[in-house]
Parts: structure tokens; C-alpha cells; sequence
């Protein structure tokens, strides 16, 4: 990637990605700083936790390679002195995996790499990471700006200044990890949809949605049918992309129908039993359903959600969370769950509101989820037509956001968490409200309050 490239744009832009940069060093050594001083149990805050794990990986790197790929490879190590330093490591391994791949290993490894260049300073590691993710955004940026030539500005602000991602990409997150394998994601797919040389970018894109599967399992889950999905459009044209989109996922749906009515269904025998007998029948019945779908193999849907989101609760109990939420309960039933989505997109959307407000942590996103219902708003009274050009990365944006929306929505209990989990889609949403929203006539609307 030469300099033209990645800076294509007039000196005034140039100026903004400095700026933008600062912005960014500025929000990276204010997150250490915060969990350094106010979250002071290191032992279980997300920068430090994952980081000490990575310190232990790194001296077992260095003094016994051999063992170090062992350990990554699930292999079993005899040798005593590595085997007390795994036994020092408290995140590498997760007890309830669900049979997804335990993405805590991805951010302990990468942890112990940079620690290579580092040299032990987390300040330094947060700003290798931090710059690493600014250089996702730039050249997520240069892919999307095809599209919005009188809003590329609005795209850059979207994109370098919105406060989730701005805060929760900047430093030694999980999401920094996220942001960056999403955006190298929808970049090799854009890539796809615009330019001809597409057997670069089929070998590209596959890479890159392995680094997202093993950043964050359920977000390859989401965007994979979206990729699937253009994919198709690409090999026949001829086809409409809404029909392709309509249809394949009309598929996923049948398939999910399916397989959680008739693939190991939970059954609970209630006939002829009193209250207590019921409760024991309950309890019975979940306990042989947590063996299977939790520290088994033979999944059920349904059950995986339903003790997912009891895990998020106990949790957020255990942690003594001060901003938990009501959410509908998952109680394994399909029905039930159908229930559950349009709550579940209603939290993910609107929570935190102004109304939860209790401390400055929750008065930010609380103010940007305002901003964010102001613009959704806008985005119905102001529209726009899309051009042909727009509509594929239009659709991807919306099937993988409103589908992950309400995966996080249902699930999710604590507005600090829903917040961090739903911060690299955040700057999406608003792109794609970009895409729909006349910006002329917005402004012309407003001119007449003044």
C-alpha cells in the first residue's frame, strides 16, 4: 500500500487524519489510564486481565517454543516448569465454550507478541494496537468513500470520531481485535463489488474472515451469509441482489426452524406431576440439556442462547454490575424466542437511554444513542434513493447489523456491556443511516429554525 493510496485526498484532509490521529492517541492513553486507576482489580479488567496472560505466554515463548505450540495446539506438555507457568494462566481456558472457538486465546497470543516490541510497557502495546486498528478505519474509509462523494466528510467523522469506537478501539480490547478484522472484512468484499481484479481478493477475503472468527466468533456467524450472499450476486448478475438476500436468508431461517425443532429438542414430562415435581423435572431435565449443548457436542440452538444469556446474568451478579437491565427471558422455547427479538432490537438500538443515567460512564452513549434515534429519524424523513452502485454494501451493512443488533440485544443484561459489545457496528449503523439520509435536505430543513 504506497502513500497515495492511503492518502489520496486534498492537504485538508491530510490535516483531519492527523487530527484524527491525536484524537485517537489521546483516547488510547485515557482508557489505560481509566482501567490502570479507577478499575483498579486488575486481575479481572479487560485490559489487564488478557495482558498478565500474555506476559506468562511470552516467557513460555521465549524459554520453551517447543511447548508454546503445544499449548496452541491443544497438545500435552510433561515438561515442569512450563507446565507451572499454564497453570499460572487464568483466561486461556474458557469452562463453557459452547463449542465456539475460545477467542480469549486470540487476544492473550496477540498480547504476547506485542510484547515483542513493547518491551513490557502497556502504554506502548495500547498504542501499537490502537494505531494498528487507526489504519483499519483509514483504509475502511478509502474503500467506502466511493460512495458518498458530497458526504465523505460526514463519513470521516462517522468513522474517526464516533465516541464507541473511537473509546472502545483504543487499546488492548477485544474489540480493537474486532474493529480491525471486521473492516479488513467488508474492505476485501467492497473491493470485490467495485473492481474486476477479484481473484486477489477471493484469497484475501478468506484470511481475513478467518482473523474475525477467531476474534469474535459470532461475528463471522452474522456477516458470512452477507459475504454468501454477494457472492452470488457477483457470479449472476442477472439475478436482483434484493431477491438474493430475501432468499437466502429465508433459507437460514428454515434451516434454523429446523434444527431446533427436530435437532435434540429439550422435553420436559410434566404429566400427571405437582408443583415440586415439576421443579424437579425442570431441574433435571436442564442439567442433562447444559451437558449436552454447553459441555457437549450435541447442540441445541435454542438452549445454547438460553444458557448464554443465564451466564451473562450470573455474570453480571457475580461482578456486582451497577447498570444491569431487564431483558426478556430466553426460556428455550421458540416461541418464546420470537418474542424476545423485537425487545432484544429495541434494547440494542435505544439502551442506554437519557433515562439510565447514573454516572458519566453511561451519560456518553446515552447522549450518542439520543443522537442515533435523531438520525434514524432523519434517515425515514430525509431519504434518499440509492444509486445501483450502493445497494450491495447498503444490504451487507443492514443484514449484518440489525441480525447482530438483536443477537446482543436478547442476550446481553449489563449497558456497560451492550455498549462495548456493540461498538465496532456502531460507526456501520450510522453509515449505513448515511447511505439512506438527504443530507441537502436536512439542512434546509433546519435552516428554518433559525
Amino acid at each position: 500500500m504506497n502513500k497515495k493510496q492511503l492518502f489520496p485526498y486534498s492537504v485538508s484532509y491530510k490535516k483531519w487524519i492527523s487530527i484524527a490521529f491525536i484524537f485517537k492517541v489521546i483516547a488510547t492513553i485515557g482508557m489505560w489510564y481509566i482501567y490502570t486507576y479507577y478499575y483498579t482489580n486488575h486481575a479481572v479488567n479487560d485490559i489487564y486481565k488478557y495482558y498478565k496472560d500474555g506476559e506468562i505466554i511470552h516467557s513460555l515463548l521465549k524459554e520453551n517454543f517447543s511447548d508454546f505450540i503445544k499449548l496452541i495446539r491443544g497438545q500435552e506438555i510433561y515438561n515442569p516448569q512450563s507446565l507451572l507457568k499454564i497453570k499460572e494462566l487464568k483466561y486461556w481456558v474458557k469452562i463453557n465454550s459452547y463449542g465456539i472457538y475460545n477467542d480469549n486465546q486470540t487476544i492473550i497470543l496477540l498480547n504476547s507478541l506485542l510484547l515483542f516490541l513493547s518491551n513490557g510497557n502497556m502504554i506502548i502495546q495500547s498504542l501499537y494496537f490502537s494505531t494498528i486498528a487507526f489504519f483499519a478505519t483509514l483504509l475502511l474509509f478509502n474503500s467506502f468513500v466511493v460512495y458518498f462523494d458530497e458526504k465523505k466528510k460526514y463519513l470521516f467523522g462517522i468513522l474517526f470520531f464516533t465516541p464507541s469506537i473511537l473509546l472502545w478501539t483504543s487499546g488492548l480490547f477485544k474489540e480493537t481485535l474486532i474493529w480491525i478484522s471486521l473492516s479488513l472484512v467488508i474492505i476485501n468484499i467492497n473491493t470485490l463489488i467495485i473492481k474486476n481484479k477479484t481473484w486477489v481478493y477471493l484469497f484475501t477475503l478468506p484470511l481475513s474472515c478467518l482473523l474475525l472468527l477467531i476474534s469474535k466468533a459470532y461475528y463471522a456467524a452474522f456477516i458470512l451469509p452477507t459475504i454468501g450472499c454477494i457472492l452470488i450476486f457477483l457470479t449472476l448478475k442477472s439475478l436482483p441482489i434484493k431477491t438474493i438476500f430475501r432468499s437466502v436468508y429465508l433459507l437460514l431461517f428454515s434451516l434454523f426452524l429446523y434444527w431446533s425443532v427436530f435437532h435434540n429438542p429439550v422435553i420436559y414430562d410434566y404429566e400427571g406431576k405437582n408443583e415440586k415435581e415439576q421443579i424437579e423435572e425442570y431441574k433435571k431435565v436442564t442439567s442433562k440439556s447444559y451437558e449436552r449443548n454447553v459441555l457437549g457436542n450435541d447442540l441445541n440452538i435454542l438452549e445454547m442462547l438460553r444458557f448464554k444469556q443465564a451466564d451473562y446474568k450470573y455474570e453480571a451478579r457475580i461482578e456486582k454490575a451497577k447498570s444491569i437491565i431487564k431483558i426478556k427471558k430466553i426460556d428455550g422455547k421458540l416461541s418464546n424466542l420470537f418474542a424476545c427479538i423485537p425487545f432484544g432490537l429495541i434494547n440494542a438500538i435505544t439502551r442506554p437511554s437519557l433515562v439510565d443515567i447514573n454516572s458519566a460512564f453511561i451519560a456518553l452513549p446515552a447522549i450518542e444513542n439520543t443522537i442515533l434515534l435523531v438520525l434514524i429519524f432523519a434517515a425515514f424523513r430525509f431519504r434518499c434513493q440509492l444509486s445501483i452502485e450502493q445497494k450491495p454494501i447498503e444490504l451487507l451493512l443492514r443484514y449484518f447489523t440489525v441480525s447482530l443488533l438483536i443477537f446482543i440485544g436478547i442476550l446481553v443484561p449489563v449497558l456497560g456491556n451492550l455498549v462495548r459489545y456493540r461498538a465496532p457496528i456502531f460507526p456501520l449503523i450510522l453509515v449505513l443511516l448515511l447511505f439512506h439520509t438527504n443530507i441537502n435536505q436536512l439542512f434546509s430543513y433546519l435552516r428554518k429554525f433559525k
